[in-house]
């Protein structure tokens, strides 16, 4: 494993679920992958289309994400 993937310590899946079968989720992905280029912690991975019903799918979407203890609060139960 390299070190870039090394300093990530979470995985974020997301599915994105479209209004309708003309939305090109490929863009998405694209539009996905700009916006975490330019964010420190975290790094998109992985991203697949999946079937969903009538033509209608979804993208699932793996995202590495580091811990920035800064950013997150610990719950205290």
């Amino acid at each position: 494993m390299g070190k870039e993937i090394k300093k990530f310590n979470m995985v974020a899946k997301l599915r994105i679920m479209p209004k309708g079968i003309e939305v090109d989720l490929k863009k998405v992905e694209n539009e996905i992958k700009e916006i975490l280029s330019k964010c420190e912690t975290s790094k998109f991975h992985s991203a697949e289309v999946r079937p969903i019903a009538f033509g209608l799918k979804s993208l699932e979407v793996a995202i590495l994400i580091t811990e920035a203890k800064k950013r997150i609060r610990k719950h205290r139960g």
